[in-house]
């Protein structure tokens, strides 16, 4: 394929060096004419030949107008019916080897016209008939020669029966159209193979649309299904609470202390056993003895991360949470961009509620979810969560107490005083910890090093 390069000459955005770029892309694939580059003469009668000699014109835009000389050739390009693609020269240069190929490869030469196909063929015949006549004819000259009149006569004879080369003439017409058909099925071919390549891309393409609309279909399926887990939690609870009771005949009611039940349902429940559900935990007191707290905030406080799993709350939201693991293990699963996943996952994380996320933050922590804290990581699952209401477990006060750090004075650092700093890293391989990017997307990483280092700096310069 020769390829003929059309730009507007002294375009600063189309400088010499550009040219030669874009020549080196092209060459693999193609016999390329740049003017500047080919006809450095800048002979005009050069560019025609090879603009009349090109299979495609390959014009490179330009915010400026065309020349003159440009203009004329886009319209002789276009008297020849010459395909003309047009592309700038950045759009060009970014292409890779394959796109480059495809390219050019989506453009059909023009093949030679049927009528001049015969007329080569007809001439090709006639002149091997042609040949063969004369091939006789010398051959009978110079092996009989002329010098008797029956010597003559014979020759003449001889000569004349080598005109029934006519017979090889009409043989030649038959293979000439044998050669016409193959010439002409073989264009047919070239045609099925390019348009079989177009309808095997966009089949790819109706592929592609296809799987993603599969993709979705089950992907807000599943969301569905993790609001209807999340609205089928039913929490009951029973306090003792002061009644008035009919105490006789007289109407008169007193106060009497009975068990009341009383149901929290839905979203509240991540609130309520957080904050509320009353449990038990051994008396630092008395041995042996057990006293009643609120919620698991104050159970971490006083028993540590390490004993998260010795309640029945946890497993109270394990159907929750192994549902939720499998929608971010599915569409972690499905081979798309990173860009592409984390916007489902970003659909995801807007319909946690806060509580939520403190749950999610303290149940990805515990070494049998460990699959599940690298795809909060891997995605930033608790980039939004309000790292005031994490609570401090015993790890934690243990930590601040043995480098004399007070909360007030972390607070006063502008600090959480929580588990948020404790329990956060720059160490990806750190297992007992959430990497930045469980907070911070890989985006906006550089914000959560800045944060974590300002830390280290506060604690190095609190323990001198």
């Amino acid at each position: 394929m020769r390829v003929f390069v059309n730009y507007i000459s002294g375009d600063p955005a189309i400088a010499n060096e550009k040219l030669c770029e874009i020549e080196a892309k092209l060459k693999p694939y193609a016999t390329v004419f740049i003017s500047n580059v080919h006809n450095k003469k800048g002979k005009q009668f050069r560019r025609n030949i090879e603009l009349f000699r090109s299979d495609l014109i390959l014009q490179l835009l330009s915010p400026n107008h065309l020349s003159e000389i440009e203009q004329k050739e886009i319209v002789i390009a276009r008297k020849k019916n010459k395909p003309i693609i047009k592309i700038t020269v950045d759009e060009l240069l970014n292409m890779n080897d394959d796109q480059v190929y495809q390219l050019l490869s989506d453009v059909e030469k023009e093949g030679w016209p049927l009528w001049l196909i015969m007329a080569v063929s007809l001439l090709l015949c006639v002149g091997i008939s042609l040949c063969g006549i004369w091939l006789s004819y010398r051959y009978v000259s110079q092996v009989i020669g002329f010098g008797k009149d029956g010597d003559i006569m014979n020759a003449r004879g001889l000569f004349g029966d080598s005109w029934g080369g006519v017979n090889a003439i009409i043989s030649a017409f038959a293979f000439a159209g044998v050669i016409v058909t193959l010439y002409l099925q073989n264009r047919d071919l070239n045609l099925q193979r390019k348009e079989m390549a177009r309808q095997r891309e966009e089949f790819e393409k109706e592929n592609e649309t296809l799987k993603y609309q599969r993709f979705e279909n089950l992907f807000y399926n599943m969301l569905n299904l993790q609001q209807e887990i999340v609205a089928g939690l039913k929490f009951e609870y029973e306090i003792d609470e002061e009644v008035l009771v009919p105490a006789g005949s007289g109407g008169y009611s007193i106060k009497d202390k009975r068990k009341t039940t009383h149901t929290v349902t839905g979203r509240e429940v991540f609130r309520y056993t957080f904050e509320k559900v009353e449990l038990l935990v051994p008396d630092p007191i008395i041995s042996g003895n057990e006293i009643p707290v609120n919620g698991y905030r104050r159970y971490l406080k006083n028993m540590g991360l390490s004993k998260y799993d010795a309640t029945w709350i946890p497993t109270y939201f394990d159907h929750y949470f192994r549902h939720l693991y499998k929608i971010i293990q599915f569409v972690d699963s499905q081979g798309f961009p990173y860009e592409e996943s984390y916007k489902y996952i970003s659909l995801l994380r807007g319909t946690l509620s806060r509580y939520e996320l403190i749950w999610i933050y303290y149940n990805a922590l515990n070494p049998l979810y460990n699959n599940f804290k690298k795809l909060i990581e891997k995605y930033s699952l608790l980039k939004n969560i309000r790292e005031d209401l994490l609570t401090k477990c015993t790890e934690t006060r243990q930590y601040y107490e043995k480098i004399g750090l007070a909360p007030q004075v972390i607070a006063n650092a502008h600090f959480t005083a929580s588990d948020f700093e404790f329990f956060l890293t720059d160490n990806n391989k750190d297992d007992s910890k959430y990497y930045l990017t469980a907070f911070w997307k890989q985006d906006d990483i550089q914000k959560g090093q800045e944060y974590i280092d300002r830390w280290k700096a506060f604690v190095a310069q609190a323990t001198e």
